[in-house]
């Protein structure tokens, strides 16, 4: 694992999110022998595992730091003092996300129900918004349907085609429900007050993501 952390490490410093993910990939299939498909995790699974593992091998504290931004003086500039505080990855929440259960027309009661996205899916959609790519969006998102409905009706047996020709027909704010689900799968996160020790100022910082534990 020691030479895994090194790349890691390396990664986080240059702010690569792919060379992250890989790298926390590799540990993680490292350390569980083989026997996990990260592949076919969410993201979610994947950084609490690690910070599992993190905890395991190096324990539960993690020092971070962070800028005050509060402005001060008579000239109100900002502070700019760097904060440091020691963490506790114990204290690390998972956010629920989004209802699965999408009612697209109220008053058919007409909707959707999606599954939440392994790590590979989630990159597909990231990279289809990124690119602009609708059929690939919408593709993807075929992939990750559990089952649409229409009152008590249940269809859970249509082609990708048959979804793609449905998807067409929303509206972009009703396209924008089942998008938002998956930009709001669950995530790692935590709330916590932290005070200037220069201007004295009071903060709550949202930690989110495996990046924010790691800083």
């Amino acid at each position: 694992m020691v030479r895994e952390e090194k790349i890691l490490l390396i990664a986080l410093q240059e702010d690569d999110f792919e060379v992250i993910l890989n790298s926390i990939k590799d540990i993680i299939k490292g350390c569980t022998f083989g026997e996990v498909n990260v592949e076919k995790l969410a993201m979610a699974d994947i950084e609490f595992i690690f910070l599992n593992i993190r905890k395991i091998s190096k324990g539960p504290e993690v020092d971070l730091e962070f800028k005050c931004l509060a402005d001060v003086g008579e000239d109100k500039h900002e502070c700019g003092n760097v904060v440091s505080i020691t963490y506790n990855l114990d204290n690390i929440k998972i956010s629920e996300g989004h209802d699965p259960k999408i009612i697209i027309e109220d008053t058919t009661n007409t909707g959707i129900v999606l599954k939440i996205p392994s790590i590979d899916v989630s990159e597909a959609l990231q990279e289809a918004v990124q690119e602009g790519n609708i059929d690939k969006l919408f593709s993807t998102t075929y992939d990750y349907v559990d089952y649409m409905f229409q009152g008590e009706q249940i269809f859970d047996n249509f082609t990708k085609e048959e979804f793609s020709e449905w998807l067409d027909l929303l509206s972009p704010e009703q396209y924008f429900k089942i998008s938002d689900f998956f930009r709001n799968v669950p995530k790692l996160y935590d709330d916590i007050d932290v005070e200037c020790s220069a201007c004295k100022s009071k903060h709550t910082i949202r930690l989110e993501g495996l990046r924010s534990f790691l800083a």
